[in-house]
Formats: C-alpha cells, structure tokens, sequence
C-alpha cells in the first residue's frame, strides 16, 4: 500500500507540473524584455541588427472564440523602446496540459522578414503571403504530448506558375516535443520545455512523395512563471533548383529575455512632445472590422486624420475640419479593406503623430 501511494502522488504531482498554466506567469503587469538579432549564414549572431521588444501581460479577454491571455508588445532600438506606444497584440490560450496562441498577421510577417528577398520576385512573396488564410488558434504547445512526435498544425496546398510553368506546393506547419534543457540567460537560469516548430514547403510534383523545398525549425524554450525566455531558428536556404528557380537564403534568428531596460533620461526622447495633445493607440488592436481611434486637441483649429496602408497610399480621411480643443474618438471600419497593417495620422497646426493599427479577418 505504501508503494501504491508512492506511486499514485508521483503521477499526481507530474500532472500538476505538466498544466499550462504553470508556465505562464499569474499577475497583469508583467513584462518580457528580450533582444533578437538576426543569424548570418554560420548562425552568428549580426549584433549591430538587435532589435529590442516589450511585451506586456494586458489580462484576458475572450478572442476569435477562445479564453485568452492578451500580450501588448512594441520593439525599437535599445534606447527609444521604452518611450514607445504598445502597438501590437498577441494572444495566448491556456487550458489543461496545452496552450494554444493565435497565428495571424504578426507570426507572417515574421516569417516573412525572415528571408533575404533580393532577387525573390513579387509572385514568390506573393505565395508566402497565401499563408495568411491559415490564420486562427492552433495548439502549439503540448506539454504531455511525447517527446519527439509531430503533430500538424496547419497544411495548405495551392499552386504558382512562373514562366507559364505550374507548381504545385504544400505549406505546412507542425510542431513537437523535444527534450527538456537548461537554459542560461542574463536573467537567470531556467528548466525548461522545449519544443520546435517547423514551417516547410513542399514540391507537390507527384502528391504521395512531396519534394521538401526548405524547412525552417524554430525551436521554442519555456520556464515555469515564465513562459517563452529564448526561440531561434537558424539560418536555411530555399533551395528552388529544382524547378528552375534557384537558391535563397533564410537568415536566422535568436530571441532571449534580458533584464529590464531602463531609461536613463525621458527627457533625452521626448523633445518635442506638447502637453495637451496626444494621438491615443486604437482599440481594439488588432480589430475586425472596426475599432476606436481617441485624440486630445490642446487647442481649437483645423485637424486632419488620415488612414494609409502599409505601402503610404492614402485610404481615407476620416476627419479634415477645425475642431474644439478637447478629447475626441471616432469609430474606424475596416470593411473593404484586406487583413494588414494601417497606419493613422493626426495633424494639427502644433502637433502632428502617426501610429499603427492591424486589421486581422
């Protein structure tokens, strides 16, 4: 009997260990600071490419039909992140041993920023960008799945033609459970989970034997209360030679958690900033189809918003008046409009800003 209780707490307090919750941290207000630089072809690190990002733990929310934690995040140099506005949002669902997360625009783009596009033409990047009517809730991470087995997370089969040859392709994602590591950081040292997702394309020329054209693993390091602390993906190459097409090259990346940054001097980035006007982050972001654009007006005069896409055309102009000083907010619908990044700006005869805003459909 002694045994069997042995036993039975064992199992009891390994199930306990294994819940996703576990692993993502209890309190809003917490903040990830990470560094990422990009990978050259030896997967060294380019130091003078580090970007630096701030994610928050904003609080739950229900989104696209699930219980979701909502992370704002916003990425910069070293020395201006920390004066920045929150313009981005991720989404992370947890439940029993698995935690689901949201691939939608942000996750493509990444991918996407990736590759090293010089000599990619407009109807290759036009295939990756295919990848967007994948978006939506996957469960990427399976504590209790068995180390080593795939499990799929998307597939999506579709062709190109290029010099009037058609190419049947596959897209897929997949990810598993590798073995626990120790990982070192500047924060501390964790035991984590780890697990590697893999984003491949695939050469459907005869379907029951695809032809892998490149595969990108990115593998993942999560700590109890901590969640994701470090993810690379090394450097790969697109190797098309087999349709013709070529050799491309997939810098890598590193991203790790670093300690907190602090500024040293609000005054050094803030010059020009004007009490009494402020263009406010939209919300919802991201938003479908429409979300709520805030101002304040330090003083009565002519004020002109205005909405472009990611390539600088103008899309509309929502407000071209004089207007009281004071605080305004304005309903933005994305109706008509593709999935993608906006941006809205606000000018007046003493202050002018422009800020960020996703459409995700």
């Amino acid at each position: 009997m002694r045994y069997l209780s042995l036993l039975f707490i064992l199992l009891f307090t390994s199930g306990i260990s294994q819940q996703a919750t576990e692993y993502f941290p209890a309190a809003n207000g917490y903040k990830w600071y990470t560094k990422t630089v990009v990978l050259d072809s030896l997967n060294q690190e380019i130091d003078s490419l580090a970007a630096y990002t701030i994610d928050s733990l904003a609080g739950e929310t229900t989104y696209k039909g699930y219980q979701a934690q909502y992370i704002l995040g916003k990425t910069g140099l070293y020395e201006t992140v920390p004066f920045q506005p929150y313009i981005d949002t991720s989404f992370v669902s947890l439940s029993g041993t698995e935690a689901r997360t949201y691939f939608g625009l942000g996750n493509i783009n990444s991918l996407l920023g990736l590759i090293d596009t010089t000599g990619i033409d407009s109807t290759l990047l036009g295939v990756l960008s295919l990848l967007s009517s994948v978006e939506g809730w996957y469960p990427t991470y399976k504590f209790t799945s068995s180390v080593g087995t795939n499990y799929t997370l998307f597939t999506k089969d579709t062709t190109i033609v290029v010099d009037d040859v058609t190419l049947p392709l596959r897209f897929q994602a997949q990810a598993k459970r590798v073995n626990d590591g120790q990982l070192t950081t500047e924060i501390g040292t964790f035991n984590c989970k780890k697990f590697v997702l893999s984003y491949s394309v695939k050469y459907m020329l005869i379907p029951i034997f695809p032809i892998t054209l490149v595969t990108i693993p990115d593998t993942h390091y999560v700590a109890q209360g901590n969640w994701i602390v470090k993810t690379i993906a090394p450097s790969t190459t697109l190797d098309l030679s087999v349709v013709q097409l070529g050799v491309f090259t997939f810098p890598g990346r590193s991203e790790v958690v670093i300690p907190p940054i602090i500024p040293t001097s609000v005054e050094d980035f803030e010059p020009t900033r004007i009490d009494g006007f402020a263009l406010n982050q939209n919300y919802p972001n991201p938003f479908n189809p429409e979300t709520t654009i805030s101002f304040n007006l330090a003083q009565s005069g002519f004020v002109s918003l205005k909405i472009y896409d990611n390539l600088g055309n103008l899309i509309s102009t929502p407000i071209s008046r004089d207007m009281q000083s004071g605080t305004h907010k304005m309903s933005f619908s994305g109706n008509g409009l593709a999935s993608g990044v906006y941006f809205y700006r606000l000018e007046t005869e003493r202050f002018s800003e422009t800020r960020r805003m996703i459409l995700l459909k």
